[in-house]
C-alpha cells in the first residue's frame, strides 16, 4: 500500500506541478467556449456603418414605406443606445413599442447599421443598368440595389383565395454580402410585412386590427406542482430556452474536459516511461499492479484538482452573471461520482493502449474508437437536451462508455430522473470500470516489458485472458 501511494504522489506531482498543466487549465475553457466570448467581443468592437441601398420601385409600391421604416428603426436603435448608456435595459417608455422591440432583437445580431435608401428613377431596369449598379456596389458606392418588379402591383390585388394561386413575383436583392447580411434580412422582413398590410387593406382589414387579432397568448413554463412543508402547493418558474439548452451542455463539456485532461496524459506518460526504460527501474521497487494502481490514483487525484478548479470557476461565473439560481447544485454530488468513474474508466483504457505500443503513431488507430465513444454525447447533445427522458438518452446513460456524461446531462436538464435509473447507471459504470481496470492491469503487466512490433488486438486479448 505504501509503495502504491508513493507512486500515486509521484504521478500527481508530475501531472499538476507543471506549467503545461496550469496553462491547459486556462486554455481548455477558452478553446471550448471562447468562440462565444469572441463573438460577443467582436460584436461590441464592430462599429455601425451607413449602408446605402438603391431601390428600383417604378410604381412606388414600397419605397416610401421602406424609407419610413428605416428612419423608425434608426430612432429606436438610438433610443436603446441612450437608455443603455444611462444604465437602463433599453426596454422602458416608448421603447416598448414593436419597432423598438424589433430593433433591440436585431441589435443582438450585430444588426445596428444605418440604412440609407435612395430611389432609382429609371423607367426600366435594363441589363446594362444592372451592370452599372453592380459596378457601384463593387466600388463600395452602394451596399446593394433592390429591384421590385412591376408585376408586384397586380399580385398584391389578388386577395380572392380561389384566384390567388400564382406564386408572387420575386424581389431581387443584388449585393456582394453573405447570406447573413443584416440589410437583406431587414429588407426581407420589412417588405413581407408591408405586403401583408397592403393585402389586409385590399380585404378591408386594418393592419392594427389584424395585429390585435394575432396577438399571441403567453404560455408560462412551470415546474411540476409540489407540496411544501406548510401544506401549500406551489410551482417554480422553469428555465428559459437558452438556459435549458446550454446549461446541460456546459456541464457535460466540463466533465469532458476533466476526463480528457486527466486520462489523455496517461497514455503519453506510460509510453514515455516504457520507451526510456524508466518502467524497468520502477519495477525494481514495486510490482506491476502497485505501479498501475498508483498511477490511476494519482490521475484521479489530478482530476479532482481540475474538477475543483472548474467547479469554483463555474460557480463564480454564475454568481457574477446572476445565474446561480439557474444552476442545479444538486447535480454536483452525481457529477463528482460519475466523473471519478469516468476518469478511471478511460485512464485504464489509455494506459493499456500506451503500454502496448512503442511509438505514439502506433497508438492512433487504437485511440480512434475510444475517442468516438467519448465524444458521442457531444455529437448528440442537442437530441439529448430536447428529450432527456427519451429512449435514446436512457440507453446512452446506461451504456458505460457514455453513461457518465449523458446521465449528468440528463440530471442537469431539470427533469426528474428516477433514482433507480441513476443508481442503475452508476452500478453498471462501476462494474464496467472494475472490469476495464482488471483487463488493463493484465495488459499492463505484459506490455510494460514488451518490445518490438505493435501487438494485435487478439494478442492483447490473450494477455488479458492468460492464466497466471
Amino acid at each position: 500500500m505504501r509503495k502504491m501511494l508513493t507512486v500515486a504522489v509521484r504521478e500527481y506531482r508530475a501531472m499538476v506541478a507543471t506549467k503545461a498543466f496550469i496553462l491547459s487549465l486556462i486554455v481548455m475553457p477558452v478553446l471550448m467556449f471562447g468562440g462565444i466570448l469572441a463573438l460577443n467581443l467582436m460584436n461590441q468592437l464592430t462599429k455601425s456603418e451607413t449602408l446605402r441601398l438603391a431601390i428600383w420601385d417604378p410604381q412606388d409600391l414600397f419605397f416610401s414605406d421602406l424609407q419610413q421604416a428605416a428612419e423608425a428603426r434608426q430612432q429606436a436603435l438610438e433610443a436603446i443606445a441612450a437608455a443603455q448608456a444611462e444604465g437602463g435595459d433599453g426596454a422602458t417608455g416608448s421603447e416598448k413599442g414593436s419597432a423598438a422591440g424589433q430593433a433591440k432583437s436585431n441589435s443582438a445580431l450585430a444588426d445596428t447599421d444605418r440604412f440609407e435608401l435612395t430611389r432609382l428613377e429609371d423607367e426600366s431596369l435594363a441589363d446594362q443598368r444592372r451592370l452599372e449598379l453592380s459596378a457601384q456596389v463593387q466600388r463600395k458606392e452602394l451596399h446593394a440595389f433592390v429591384e421590385i418588379p412591376p408585376e408586384m402591383a397586380e399580385w398584391l390585388k389578388q386577395v380572392d383565395p380561389a384566384a390567388a394561386t400564382a406564386a408572387p413575383p420575386s424581389i431581387q436583392f443584388y449585393s456582394e454580402s453573405s447570406g447573413l447580411d443584416p440589410a437583406r434580412r431587414w429588407m426581407g422582413e420589412t417588405l413581407n410585412q408591408l405586403a401583408k398590410n397592403r393585402r389586409f387593406e385590399q380585404l378591408g382589414l386594418s393592419p392594427m386590427q389584424v395585429g390585435v387579432a394575432n396577438q399571441p397568448v403567453p404560455v408560462r413554463s412551470l415546474s411540476l406542482a409540489k407540496e411544501r412543508s406548510d401544506g401549500t402547493v406551489s410551482s417554480e418558474e422553469s428555465r428559459d430556452m437558452m438556459t435549458a439548452m446550454f446549461l446541460p451542455m456546459g456541464i457535460m463539456m466540463m466533465m469532458f474536459m476533466v476526463v480528457m485532461m486527466a486520462a489523455q496524459p496517461m497514455l503519453e506518460t506510460v509510453l514515455e516511461e516504457k520507451s526510456l526504460r524508466i518502467a524497468e527501474v520502477l519495477l525494481g521497487s514495486c510490482n506491476p499492479t502497485q505501479l498501475m494502481l498508483g498511477k490511476l490514483l494519482g490521475t484521479v487525484a489530478g482530476s479532482l484538482t481540475i474538477f475543483s478548479f472548474y467547479l469554483l470557476g463555474a460557480i463564480f461565473f454564475a454568481w457574477n452573471q446572476d445565474l446561480l439560481g439557474s444552476v442545479p447544485l444538486s447535480v454536483i454530488p452525481w457529477f463528482f461520482l460519475f466523473q471519478l468513474l469516468a476518469v478511471l474508466f478511460y485512464s485504464s483504457i489509455f494506459m493499456a493502449i500506451g503500454v502496448s505500443v512503442s511509438q505514439l503513431k502506433d497508438a492512433q488507430p487504437m485511440m480512434m474508437p475510444v475517442w468516438m465513444m467519448l465524444m458521442l454525447p457531444l455529437m448528440t447533445w442537442f437530441i439529448l437536451v430536447q428529450k432527456p427522458d427519451g429512449p435514446f438518452a436512457f440507453w446512452l446513460s446506461m451504456f458505460p462508455p457514455t453513461s457518465s456524461t449523458v446521465m449528468v446531462l440528463r440530471i442537469s436538464t431539470g427533469i426528474t430522473v428516477p433514482l433507480w435509473q441513476i443508481l442503475l447507471s452508476l452500478v453498471l459504470l462501476l462494474l464496467s470500470t472494475g472490469g476495464v481496470v482488471y483487463v488493463a492491469g493484465r495488459i499492463f503487466r505484459v506490455g510494460l516489458l514488451w518490445q518490438g512490433k505493435t501487438p494485435k488486438m487478439t494478442e492483447m486479448l490473450g494477455w488479458a485472458l492468460a492464466r497466471d
